[in-house]
Protein backbone atom coordinates (compact mmCIF):
# COMPACT_ATOMS: atom_id res chain seq x y z
CA UNK A 1 0.00 0.00 0.00
CA UNK A 2 1.24 3.58 -1.13
CA UNK A 3 0.74 5.74 2.27
CA UNK A 4 1.51 8.70 0.50
CA UNK A 5 -1.71 8.69 -1.07
CA UNK A 6 -3.92 7.75 1.64
CA UNK A 7 -6.42 10.37 3.13
CA UNK A 8 -7.84 11.27 6.28
CA UNK A 9 -11.53 10.04 4.48
CA UNK A 10 -9.10 6.31 4.01
CA UNK A 11 -8.43 6.48 7.10
CA UNK A 12 -11.91 6.54 8.71
CA UNK A 13 -13.84 4.51 6.28
CA UNK A 14 -11.12 2.13 6.78
CA UNK A 15 -11.28 2.08 11.06
CA UNK A 16 -15.02 1.94 10.33
CA UNK A 17 -14.66 -1.31 8.95
CA UNK A 18 -12.65 -2.38 11.59
CA UNK A 19 -14.20 -4.84 14.19
CA UNK A 20 -13.87 -2.75 17.30
CA UNK A 21 -15.15 -5.66 19.88
CA UNK A 22 -12.78 -8.23 19.33
CA UNK A 23 -11.46 -9.42 23.21
CA UNK A 24 -8.15 -8.51 24.22
CA UNK A 25 -5.12 -10.56 24.00
CA UNK A 26 -3.53 -12.26 27.29
CA UNK A 27 -0.75 -9.74 28.85
CA UNK A 28 1.35 -13.32 28.79
CA UNK A 29 1.03 -12.99 24.76
CA UNK A 30 0.93 -9.09 24.85
CA UNK A 31 4.41 -8.70 26.25
CA UNK A 32 6.20 -12.02 25.06
CA UNK A 33 9.09 -12.56 21.90
CA UNK A 34 10.60 -8.67 21.67
CA UNK A 35 13.05 -8.25 18.86
CA UNK A 36 14.40 -5.86 16.45
CA UNK A 37 13.01 -5.39 12.57
CA UNK A 38 15.68 -6.47 10.33
CA UNK A 39 14.42 -4.39 7.46
CA UNK A 40 11.94 -1.66 6.42
CA UNK A 41 9.25 -4.25 4.78
CA UNK A 42 9.53 -6.46 7.96
CA UNK A 43 8.98 -3.53 10.19
CA UNK A 44 5.96 -2.17 8.05
CA UNK A 45 4.55 -5.27 8.16
CA UNK A 46 4.69 -6.06 11.49
CA UNK A 47 3.61 -2.90 12.50
CA UNK A 48 0.39 -3.24 10.51
CA UNK A 49 -0.12 -6.82 11.82
CA UNK A 50 0.03 -5.95 15.68
CA UNK A 51 -1.25 -2.63 15.51
CA UNK A 52 -4.46 -5.02 13.86
CA UNK A 53 -3.83 -7.96 16.11
CA UNK A 54 -3.44 -6.03 19.74
CA UNK A 55 -5.75 -3.30 18.82
CA UNK A 56 -7.98 -3.54 22.18
CA UNK A 57 -5.21 -4.37 23.99
CA UNK A 58 -3.43 -0.94 22.63
CA UNK A 59 -6.57 1.35 23.29
CA UNK A 60 -6.53 0.14 26.54
CA UNK A 61 -2.97 1.28 27.18
CA UNK A 62 -4.10 4.54 25.86
CA UNK A 63 -7.10 4.72 28.25
CA UNK A 64 -5.23 3.57 30.85
CA UNK A 65 -2.64 6.55 30.73
CA UNK A 66 -5.09 8.90 30.29
CA UNK A 67 -6.79 7.71 33.19
CA UNK A 68 -3.57 8.00 35.41
CA UNK A 69 -2.52 11.26 34.07
CA UNK A 70 -6.16 12.67 34.48
CA UNK A 71 -6.34 10.99 38.22
CA UNK A 72 -2.77 12.35 39.29
CA UNK A 73 -3.92 15.64 38.25
CA UNK A 74 -7.15 15.91 39.98
CA UNK A 75 -5.60 14.79 43.14
CA UNK A 76 -3.19 17.76 42.77
CA UNK A 77 -5.10 19.89 42.15
CA UNK A 78 -7.68 19.54 44.77
CA UNK A 79 -4.53 18.46 47.36
CA UNK A 80 -4.03 22.14 47.60
CA UNK A 81 -5.45 23.61 50.84
CA UNK A 82 -5.35 27.12 50.05
CA UNK A 83 -8.04 28.06 47.22
CA UNK A 84 -7.17 31.55 48.14
CA UNK A 85 -4.70 31.19 44.54
CA UNK A 86 -8.17 30.31 42.19
CA UNK A 87 -8.98 33.39 40.84
CA UNK A 88 -9.34 33.46 36.79
CA UNK A 89 -6.11 33.51 35.87
CA UNK A 90 -5.50 30.02 38.05
CA UNK A 91 -7.88 28.80 36.18
CA UNK A 92 -6.63 29.63 33.15
CA UNK A 93 -3.31 28.05 34.44
CA UNK A 94 -5.16 24.91 35.32
CA UNK A 95 -7.38 24.95 32.11
CA UNK A 96 -3.56 25.06 29.90
CA UNK A 97 -1.98 22.79 31.94
CA UNK A 98 -4.25 20.42 32.52
CA UNK A 99 -4.71 20.75 28.20
CA UNK A 100 -0.71 20.07 27.43
CA UNK A 101 -1.03 17.19 30.46
CA UNK A 102 -3.61 16.10 28.65
CA UNK A 103 -1.87 15.99 25.79
CA UNK A 104 1.48 14.78 26.41
CA UNK A 105 -0.37 11.58 27.79
CA UNK A 106 -2.09 10.81 24.67
CA UNK A 107 1.13 11.18 22.85
CA UNK A 108 3.29 8.94 25.40
CA UNK A 109 0.23 6.42 25.03
CA UNK A 110 0.66 6.84 21.42
CA UNK A 111 4.34 6.32 20.90
CA UNK A 112 4.05 3.42 23.62
CA UNK A 113 1.44 1.76 21.12
CA UNK A 114 4.61 1.92 18.10
CA UNK A 115 7.52 1.23 20.05
CA UNK A 116 5.49 -2.16 21.26
CA UNK A 117 4.08 -3.05 17.82
CA UNK A 118 7.49 -2.02 16.26
CA UNK A 119 8.78 -4.43 18.60
CA UNK A 120 6.64 -7.50 19.76
CA UNK A 121 6.94 -10.38 16.85
CA UNK A 122 3.62 -11.18 15.56
CA UNK A 123 3.20 -15.09 16.36
CA UNK A 124 1.07 -17.23 13.47
CA UNK A 125 -1.98 -16.40 14.86
CA UNK A 126 -1.77 -12.96 14.63
CA UNK A 127 -0.63 -13.24 10.37
CA UNK A 128 -3.58 -15.52 9.88
CA UNK A 129 -5.56 -12.85 11.54
CA UNK A 130 -4.32 -9.92 9.34
CA UNK A 131 -4.26 -12.47 6.37
CA UNK A 132 -8.26 -13.04 6.98
CA UNK A 133 -8.66 -9.03 6.99
CA UNK A 134 -6.83 -8.64 4.14
CA UNK A 135 -8.77 -11.05 2.45
CA UNK A 136 -11.49 -9.91 3.58
CA UNK A 137 -11.26 -6.10 2.64
CA UNK A 138 -9.88 -6.96 -0.86
CA UNK A 139 -13.14 -9.46 -1.14
CA UNK A 140 -14.92 -6.16 -0.83
CA UNK A 141 -13.25 -4.03 -3.16
CA UNK A 142 -14.01 -6.55 -5.87
CA UNK A 143 -17.48 -7.15 -5.26
CA UNK A 144 -18.62 -3.73 -5.68
CA UNK A 145 -16.94 -3.81 -9.51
Amino acid sequence: MDWGNVTAQDLVDALREVDWSSPPRPVSEFFSRFAFPRSYSKWSSRLKCNLYYYRTNYFIVIIFILGSVFGVGIRLVTADPDPGWINSSGILWIASCSLLTVLWAFVIGLLATLLHASFRMPNLKARLNTFREEFRAVWRNYSEL
